[in-house]
């Protein structure tokens, strides 16, 4: 009996707990929620005919539960940085209003327990899962950028298969818009972070590499969100850009070849391509109507309407709003909120653009990342509700955890001893 091991050593369960192993699958739990199950979820009630705000909340209570769990047993030494304490501050920005908008009781309860789950959802992606996933061996950001891709390319495919299922391809005219789907614009969405993202990931196979933009761009197409193709086109020129400076040498030529393959392709397949029964479609939505923007300008004009009455501090969150964050936000926070959600996202962009600048390795791709989807984020803000304090974004979700890894990485290149300074130290340490 002497002689017999316990079935549980006890003085190994912190450490097992604290490995760094341990640390990524907690990670990877916190992160499987968020960008899997949230919007599996939301398809699932869309199916079902559940109301889709009771799986958010039931999302944020999961993830809050196991970020707050991440956070108890591996207690990551990083500080918090005074703005990221700060910024937990801009949830408030719709409460002002509310003294415009005089809801009842019920409804002033129920804006209230929305603006904890957005205090609670900030605290989680910009604060707790960034000190956290920071203790990792493997870069932190390459696990987010790894788990935005596996979220987004999982939904982009069953939405390519559900429309084929449905009768919808790239050679239908039509667009198709389900009620018991995602719509149209969240798919192209999905498909749009795919490729974006695919091009960051420095670790995927080519063939992986091809077969998720194949996906992506099909997802686009087959769902016909001109603002996520446009975006998409965009972003990815501002990516070739940002690589080409890391490196001219080794990109200019791969760039030069890149648009001589790109020209042939077109001159050679142009007439077919825009033959294509959806890209006449999209141009025929856009080019081709009195109303290319599908009614948004009369909604916007209506809401700016509203909007002159209280200019300041607007009518308080889910007061109402329109398919452009910035006209939204107008409304549900006025001016001095806007004022705010711009600053608080201006910094983290600056931070992740000192991060490109000045550091290397992750902490450069940390900062590539920022930039790209602040890019993204705010050209689909003209045309889209998207901001940093949506629930449901997934991409928005992945922006404020890099930009809380921002906050607490420190910017600049690691400081490494030549042999020369080397020898140096060690002639003036014997002659003196």
């Amino acid at each position: 009996m002497a002689n017999m091991k316990p079935l549980v050593g006890a003085p190994y369960i912190r450490g097992e707990i604290g490995a760094a192993k341990n640390k990524e699958s907690l990670f990877a739990m916190v992160a499987g929620t968020l960008f899997v199950v949230m919007p599996l979820a939301f398809i699932a009630c869309q199916l079902i005919g559940i109301e889709p705000e009771l799986a958010f909340v039931g999302v944020w209570f999961i993830a809050t539960m196991l970020a707050i769990y991440a956070e108890y047993y591996i207690k990551p030494s990083k500080k918090l940085n005074s703005f990221q304490i700060l910024s937990l501050s801009i949830v408030a920005i719709g409460i002002p209003g509310l003294f415009y908008l005089r809801p009842n009781s019920i409804s002033l309860l129920q804006i209230l327990a929305y603006v904890g789950i957005l205090a609670m959802r900030l605290i989680v992606v910009f604060i707790i899962i960034p000190r956290c996933i920071s203790t990792s061996k493997k870069p932190p950001i390459e696990q987010v950028i790894r788990w935005l891709i596996v979220g987004t390319a999982i939904i982009a495919i069953a939405t390519n298969f559900f429309y084929f299922a449905k009768g919808f391809t790239i050679f239908n005219g039509t667009r198709g818009a389900f009620d018991n789907w995602l719509h149209p614009n969240l798919c192209s969405l999905m498909g749009s972070i795919v490729v974006i993202f695919t091009f960051l990931d420095p670790h995927l196979k080519m063939w992986v590499r091809a077969l998720l933009i194949g996906s992506g761009t099909y997802t686009m197409l087959v769902a016909q969100g001109r603002s996520a193709l446009v975006s998409t086109i965009l972003v990815l020129l501002l990516l070739f850009l940002m690589t080409l400076s890391e490196n001219p040498k080794k990109y200019a030529l791969r760039g030069f070849l890149g648009a001589i393959g790109i020209a042939l392709v077109l001159g050679l397949f142009g007439g077919a391509l825009s033959n294509l029964p959806v890209i006449r479609n999209i141009f025929k939505r856009t080019f081709e109507t009195n109303d290319p923007t599908a009614g948004r300008l009369e909604i916007f004009s209506q809401i700016l309407e509203v909007w002159q009455n209280s200019q300041i501090f607007g009518y308080g969150f889910r007061s109402g709003g329109a398919d452009s964050l910035y006209v939204t936000m107008l409304l549900q926070t006025g001016l001095v909120g806007l004022l705010c959600y711009f600053v608080l996202f201006g910094a983290i962009v600056y931070k992740g653009i000192q991060h490109f600048v000045n550091s290397r390795g992750a902490n450069k791709l940390l900062g590539k990342f920022i930039i790209v989807a602040s890019a993204s984020l705010f050209l689909r803000s003209f045309t889209e509700g998207t901001s940093l304090l949506q629930l449901t974004d997934v991409l928005s979700n992945s922006f404020c955890i890099a930009g809380g890894i921002a906050f607490i990485s420190p910017v600049g290149r690691r400081r490494t001893i030549t042999p020369n300074r080397v020898t140096r130290t060690v002639l003036q340490t014997e002659e003196s």
